[in-house]
């Protein structure tokens, strides 16, 4: 019998059997998978000075995330001019990226950064956040 209960807990966790009317469930996709977050985001970031908190310019940035979930490239506009093409790496913890970027090939004033990407529950939507140690931005983007 405890076998029974066992293997019913486990299917009821993959999602390969559903929950009794009036059951507690475990939602299956609290986790995605790094094969669902891949695609390419679009969205406006906010950035400002860390110190005196002065508002910097916002920028339009585009990110293709990799099915592997490790890596990434990320494109950033301004006034519709191409200012930064970056690689990014790094790992999935659960729903969230982190990782660092590093510009394909050296631009003007570039520092690296490092970034948390946390996707919605349903893969749709990312919020980005990013430092360098002088400025931090955060904004939503949004999957094409």
């Amino acid at each position: 019998m405890p076998l029974k209960i066992a293997l019913s807990a486990i299917a009821l966790l993959f999602g390969l059997v559903a929950a009794p009317t009036g059951a507690v469930s475990f939602e299956p996709a609290a986790r995605l998978a790094q094969g669902e977050v891949a695609g390419i985001y679009e969205g406006e970031v906010h950035r400002e000075f860390i110190q005196g908190r002065r508002q910097r310019e916002t920028r339009l940035y585009r990110v293709a995330i990799n099915p592997d979930g490790a890596n990434a490239a990320i494109w950033i506009y301004q006034d519709g001019k191409l200012l930064y093409t970056l690689l990014a790496t790094g790992r999935m913890e659960g729903r969230t990226f982190v990782g660092r970027t590093r510009p394909v090939q050296q631009e003007g004033d570039y520092n690296p950064d490092r970034i948390r990407l946390e996707f919605a529950a349903d893969g749709g939507t990312l919020t980005w956040f990013h430092t360098d140690g002088n400025t931090e931005g955060r904004g939503t983007l949004t999957k094409r």
